[in-house]
């Protein structure tokens, strides 16, 4: 973003902040695309991510208020979408954990249902013992069947990064399932 357009930003924060109904236009024109681009990212569902944008401008006086002048308001209102974008993919990723029990293929180790509603239930319980960035790669990776490149660009971290908490969350997953 130019310059120019971050004064612009940074001006319709204040006015917004004070009231300026005119304000929220101009900054409506200018960020949506970028808003709407940082909530697919995270939420694959289009009218989620729409619904995560509506709330973002339906907040967006709160928002205002919230920043600091000295601050560029592109990045600070960027940094506030992606928070509530991660914050909004991981209740849905709850909410889906709820919904769906975990599917394992256990190719004839569970005589009956209890035994592999048992086994799921004690999968579910170990990841949700794991640190939150380290359950969403493992639910992105074999849940979702995401490659560590792919899941690193959705979490805009380095993709070596995501192999090695992804290692590390295996072998917590490993310890609490021996338990």
């Amino acid at each position: 973003m130019s310059k120019v357009d971050v004064n612009l930003v940074n001006k319709c924060l204040f006015k917004i902040a004070y009231g300026d109904e005119k304000a929220v236009t101009v900054l409506f024109h200018a960020l949506s695309p970028t808003l709407r681009y940082i909530a697919r990212k995270y939420i694959p569902d289009k009218e989620q991510a729409e619904d995560l944008v509506q709330d973002f401008w339906a907040d967006i006086e709160k928002i205002a208020k919230g920043f600091v002048r000295a601050e560029n308001g592109f990045n600070y209102l960027v940094k506030v979408m992606n928070r509530r974008a991660i914050n909004r993919y991981k209740k849905l990723s709850k909410e889906k954990a709820r919904v769906r029990p975990v599917d394992l293929e256990l190719d004839g180790r569970c005589e009956d249902f209890s035994e592999k509603y048992a086994l799921q239930q004690m999968v579910q319980s170990a990841l949700e013992k794991l640190e939150e960035v380290e359950r969403i790669i493992i639910e992105e990776s074999y849940f979702e069947n995401k490659t560590v490149r792919e899941i690193g660009k959705d979490l805009d971290i380095p993709k070596s990064t995501v192999a090695r908490i992804k290692q590390k969350a295996l072998d917590k997953l490993k310890t609490l399932l021996k338990e």
